[in-house]
């Protein structure tokens, strides 16, 4: 998993993974489940409550961060700042995880129209070229 997040060919805001979650308290679940990923590789959290998006660009333009994990708002608003740079992307992960109102990523309202924006207008075009592979975790 090292050699993956290699810092060599990466640019600053330039992930190689991807996660997209439905609300920041997901995020937030997945970053805790990721020890083994974060002693290789550094983590963007990349949501609303976590930092404003002002402290959030300045991260990216500064950071090599090989593992980005957000929601639809912020990820399209950092993309369409051309802050986070999808360039680079290797894997894709949609958080498929249902809350207690039976809601996901895909289904929840407050969330379908920035997922699909950014999926359609950032992220298909690259599944398209076959390199990025995309998984519902």
């Amino acid at each position: 998993i090292g050699k993956l997040f290699s810092r060599r060919n990466l640019k600053p805001g330039s992930p190689v993974w991807l996660f997209i979650c439905a609300s920041a308290d997901r995020c937030v679940d997945l970053v805790k489940g990721m020890d083994n990923v974060r002693k290789v590789a550094k983590i963007g959290k990349l949501f609303s409550r976590h930092m404003k998006i002002a402290q959030q660009q300045t991260f990216l333009r500064s950071s090599v961060v090989q593992v980005i994990i957000g929601t639809p708002n912020r990820l399209l608003k950092l993309v369409e700042s051309n802050d986070l740079n999808l360039s680079q992307l290797k894997f894709l992960f949609f958080d498929g995880a249902i809350d207690a109102k039976q809601r996901s990523v895909f289904t929840l309202k407050d969330v379908q129209d920035d997922l699909w924006n950014l999926y359609c207008t950032h992220i298909e075009g690259i599944v398209k070229s076959g390199q990025l592979k995309v998984a519902i975790l």
